[in-house]
């Protein structure tokens, strides 16, 4: 079992997060991506690809985005969509998160697969074979 927790927001750590759970999914791990403040509201309002990269590439942001996207053209969204069905791939929001960031438990659950509290998450870690913060 694999968990991810998914805190950042910008281009390159969505790609970076959404790429290991995708790959370790397709391979048949257990994978559980657990979504915090702006990672969860990109999520939520479909906004992952957005191109901003981190800082530490000051200037040289642009050109990596753009060769991240000739090196591998289908958006974030739609890498997850392909993997989703094999049903070892859940996206889980922080419910905390949930009110922070101002968002409705509606318009969440259309998008992950569970609400969860850290009571919850927590557990989920303990039994978890890695464990990665992005």
């Amino acid at each position: 079992r694999l968990v991810i927790f998914a805190q950042s927001s910008t281009y390159d750590k969505l790609y970076q997060s959404a790429t290991i759970a995708v790959t370790a999914a397709a391979m048949g791990e257990e994978v559980y991506v657990v979504l915090f403040f702006e990672a969860l509201k990109k999520f939520v309002e479909g906004k992952t690809d957005i191109e901003d990269m981190s800082a530490e590439f000051q200037n040289h942001g642009r050109d990596v985005y753009q060769k991240m996207k000739e090196m591998n053209p289908n958006s974030i969204t739609d890498m997850i969509d392909t993997v989703k069905s094999l049903g070892t791939l859940k996206f889980l929001a922080c419910s905390a998160n949930v009110d922070f960031m101002g968002l409705k438990k509606e318009d969440v659950l259309k998008k992950v697969d569970e609400i969860s509290g850290l009571p919850s998450i927590l557990k989920l870690v303990s039994e978890a074979d890695t464990t990665l913060y992005i």
